[in-house]
């Protein structure tokens, strides 16, 4: 467990609200195993640019084990999301206008 005064933790909520709402905007519904998907890659997200801002500052850090949390962060992100093969083109483009949305708010 994180402890919930830092940086890190306040930026894994921000992205499990992030992630939240991007998938109710595109009607997905959030069932518990959705719910432990989007907290699972909001940690892995924020661990993975923690671990990049202290190599990019300090050179902290393995190279390798930066790009494999980077990786595992993203399969995560992608794993948690919607399957949007069902989805027709409209759709698609309401879900990416909504993406956009939610970047320039968290920026």
């Amino acid at each position: 467990m994180m402890d919930k005064r830092t940086f890190t933790w306040r930026r894994i909520v921000e992205l499990q609200q992030l992630f939240t709402s991007a998938l109710t905007g595109a009607s997905v519904e959030l069932s518990p195993l959705r719910k432990l998907k989007v907290e699972q890659a909001a940690h892995a997200v924020a661990v993975a640019e923690l671990a990049r801002g202290k190599f990019m500052r300090d050179g902290a850090g393995d190279l390798d084990e930066l790009i494999r949390a980077e990786r595992r962060a993203d399969t995560l992100v992608k794993w948690s999301g919607p399957d949007l093969s069902g989805l027709s083109d409209d759709e698609l483009d309401r879900l990416k206008v909504l993406l956009r949305e939610a970047e320039g708010n968290a920026g």
